[in-house]
C-alpha cells in the first residue's frame, strides 16, 4: 500500500509554511513602502526610493531561490498526494511488510532536504533584509528632519543679522559723525525738495562709466568731454570734495568708508550727485564716473533720479592696474592709492561692481573698451562705443 512516511510528511509542512510566509512578508513590505511613500516629502521620498530599490535588490536573490525550490516542493507534493491516494483507494489491500508497500518509515529525500532548508534561509534573510532597510529608511528620515531644521535656523541668524546691519550705522562701529545720513532717504543739503520735485532729471541722457580702478575711466571722460561736450561727474571726485567740504554733515563718514575701501551708502553718494546734475541746469549730457559701484545704488538711482542711457565699461588686467595706482599715488596724494587699498578696491568691484555690468548687458546696454592698449588706441575704442549708442 503507497504511504507517505513521516519525514515527508514534515517536508510538505514545512514547505507549505515557508509559501505562506513569504506571502506574509510581501504583503509587509507592500504596507511599508505605501506608509513611506505617503508620509514622506519629496526629498524624503527620494532616499526611500534608494532603500527600497536596495530592498528589492535583496529579495531578488531570495525569490529566484524560491522559484527554484518551488519546482521541487511541487514533486514533493504531488508525491504526497498521489500516497493520501494510495492509502484511500486501497482499503482491501493488506499491504503488510514487503512488497511495494515497503517504503513505509523512509527518511526524507536529499534534494526534498535541500529544498526545504533552501526555503527557511530565504524567508529568514528576506525578513532580517526587511528589517535593516525599514530602519535605513527610519534613519534617513531623520537625518533629513534635522537638516531641515538646521536651515529654518541658519535662514533666521541670517534674516536677523541682515536686519541688524540695516539698522546700525557707521557710528555704531567706529563714531563716525552720521547727522546727515538717514537710512533709505536720499537728502540735500543745497536744494529743497521742492526744486528737486520741479528739475527734468528725465529729459537728462545719462553715461554710466564703470571699470577697476585705474582703468581710464576718468582721463577717457576728461576727452568724452572735449569732443562731446558731456558733464563729467566722477562720484568719486563729489565724495572726496564733500569730505574737505566745511561744514558738511557727512564728510566723517565719507573719510571713514574711503579708508576702509568700502561701498560709501547709497543715499550719500546719489544726494551728490542728484545736487551735480542739478548745478548743470542747462547740459543734457551727463557722465557719471565710477558709479553705481553695486546693485543697490543702481536700483536707488533709477528709482530715485532717472534711467541711464548705456554703460561704458573700461575693462583691464589687474596687474597693469596695479602699475597704473602706484605710480599715480606718487602725486595723486589720495589716501586710497596704497597697496592696502587697492586690495579692498579690486574685491569690492569683482564682487559688487562687476554684477552691475553684468545687468546692464542682459539688456545690451553695455560697450566694452579694452583698456591694455595705448591711452590713444582706448579713448579711439570708447569713440566707436559712443557712436553706437548715440
Amino acid at each position: 500500500m503507497p504511504s507517505v512516511s513521516i519525514g515527508e510528511r514534515i517536508t510538505y509542512s514545512l514547505t507549505q509554511f515557508i509559501i505562506e510566509s513569504h506571502e506574509i512578508a510581501t504583503m509587509s513590505f507592500q504596507r511599508l513602502v505605501s506608509r513611506q511613500l505617503l508620509k514622506s516629502n519629496t526629498r524624503l521620498v527620494q532616499g526611500n526610493g534608494m532603500a527600497i530599490s536596495r530592498l528589492q535588490n535583496s529579495l531578488a536573490p531570495s525569490t529566484q531561490s524560491l522559484n527554484k525550490n518551488l519546482a521541487c516542493y511541487s514533486t514533493v507534493n504531488k508525491k504526497y498526494t498521489k500516497a493520501q491516494k494510495g492509502v484511500a483507494g486501497d482499503k482491501g489491500t493488506s499491504g503488510g511488510s514487503g512488497g511495494s508497500g515497503g517504503g513505509r518509515g523512509r527518511m526524507p529525500t536529499v534534494p526534498a532536504i535541500l529544498a526545504v532548508m533552501s526555503l527557511v534561509f530565504s524567508a529568514f534573510y528576506m525578513f532580517k533584509d526587511s528589517d535593516k532597510n525599514k530602519e535605513m529608511a527610519k534613519v534617513q528620515k531623520d537625518e533629513l528632519e534635522q537638516e531641515k531644521e538646521e536651515l529654518i535656523a541658519m535662514l533666521k541668524e541670517q534674516d536677523k543679522l541682515e536686519k541688524e546691519s540695516k539698522d546700525k550705522t557707521v557710528s555704531d562701529k567706529d563714531g563716525a559723525d552720521t547727522e546727515g545720513y538717514v537710512p533709505g532717504k536720499i537728502v540735500s543739503e543745497r536744494f529743497s525738495q521742492k526744486e528737486i520735485d520741479e528739475f527734468p532729471f528725465d529729459k537728462k541722457t545719462v553715461v554710466f562709466v564703470l571699470g577697476g580702478p585705474g582703468s581710464g575711466k576718468g582721463t577717457n571722460s576728461a576727452y568724452l568731454v572735449r569732443d562731446y561736450g558731456f558733464v563729467h561727474l566722477s562720484a568719486g571726485d563729489l565724495l572726496r570734495a564733500e569730505q574737505k567740504r566745511e561744514g558738511s554733515k557727512v564728510g566723517e563718514l565719507i573719510a571713514h568708508y574711503i579708508k576702509e575701501g568700502q561701498i560709501v551708502p547709497y543715499e550719500v553718494t546719489i544726494g551728490l550727485l542728484r545736487d551735480a546734475m542739478m548745478d548743470h541746469k542747462e547740459s543734457d549730457k551727463f557722465l557719471i564716473d565710477g558709479f553705481p559701484r553695486s546693485m543697490e545704488q543702481k536700483v536707488a538711482f533709477e528709482n530715485g533720479v532717472t534711467n541711464c542711457k548705456f554703460v561704458l565699461y573700461f575693462e583691464c588686467i589687474e596687474p597693469i592696474l596695479v602699475e597704473r595706482i602706484m605710480n599715480r599715488a606718487k602725486t595723486s596724494g589720495r589716501s586710497d592709492d596704497n597697496i592696502d587699498s587697492l586690495k579692498k578696491r579690486f574685491k569690492v568691484f569683482q564682487n559688487e561692481s562687476y554684477p552691475v555690468v553684468a545687468e546692464y548687458l542682459k539688456y545690451n546696454k553695455v560697450c566694452t573698451v579694452n583698456c591694455n592698449d595705448s591711452v590713444d588706441k582706448v579713448y579711439s575704442n570708447t569713440k566707436e562705443c559712443l557712436e553706437k549708442f548715440k
